[in-house]
């Protein structure tokens, strides 16, 4: 579980961008695509508090 006591939402954010640039390499996951699947086990009220309102609506929104 993503340590919020350790690493920042840019942390997290860099994270995720590293691992989408890495799936986009293969020339099948250009064509398919894939599917994102988060397990909220784990999660507690200081990961929920590293987004702003905004930036969470955004997040799920957007998928980013």
């Amino acid at each position: 579980v993503f340590d919020p006591y350790k690493f920042t939402n840019a942390d997290m954010c860099k994270i995720h961008a590293i691992t989408y640039e890495a799936l986009m390499e293969d020339e099948e996951s250009q064509v398919r695509g894939f599917v994102h699947f988060a397990d909220g086990a784990g999660v507690s009220f200081p990961h929920l508090t590293l987004f702003t309102p905004r930036e969470a609506v955004r997040i799920v929104k957007n998928g980013e």
